[in-house]
């Protein structure tokens, strides 16, 4: 006869079993999910960076649009223009141009900004650079494995026990 199978041996199989195979599926999850996490937040700062560029963009096209209205509307506006950009005169007419004294600004400072909540970026943690060397991630991945396979092992060979124990 098989030796006998006590309830102890039984709850231990079971907690061997879900604790095995929680760590091997959080190793695999935290394998395959911190590297798409990563590319997601390079992602989402290229937008915020594509979409930046294309509202400075559309503030310099409403402004070029202001200016050729004005310039089709205002007759002293293409004065203006005329006498100030392109040096032009009535007959008659002296110039003297006065330079007005520069102000530099950083055109980052004058951008909106918007409120969009930007994704956390965790590659200065220790942990978070684990999951993304390749190499490990290998290694990872088959940590994982082994703990899957020794947890379904481990099961399977108490359930043979049992099986043994009431003669089946």
């Amino acid at each position: 006869m098989a030796e006998k199978v006590s309830i102890t041996d039984i709850v231990i199989t079971w907690i061997l079993f879900w604790v095995l195979t929680l760590a091997g599926l959080v190793i695999f999850a935290a394998t395959v999910l911190v590297p798409l996490w990563q590319e997601h937040c390079q992602l989402a700062a290229e937008y915020r960076a594509v979409e930046s560029q294309v509202l400075r963009m559309e503030q310099e096209v409403n402004r070029a649009r202001g200016r050729l209205m004005a310039i089709c509307v205002d007759p002293q506006y293409t004065e203006r223009i005329a006498i100030n950009e392109l040096n032009l005169r009535k007959a008659g007419q002296e110039a003297i141009r006065i330079e007005p004294y520069p102000i530099l600004f950083d055109q980052e400072s004058l951008a909106p900004q918007t409120t969009m909540a930007a994704p956390t970026d965790y590659s200065n943690q220790e942990w978070f650079k684990l999951f993304l060397n390749e190499k490990h991630r290998r290694w990872y991945l088959i940590l994982a494995g082994g703990l899957l396979a020794t947890a379904f092992i481990t099961a399977i060979a108490a359930k043979d026990r049992r099986r043994a124990e009431i003669g089946l």
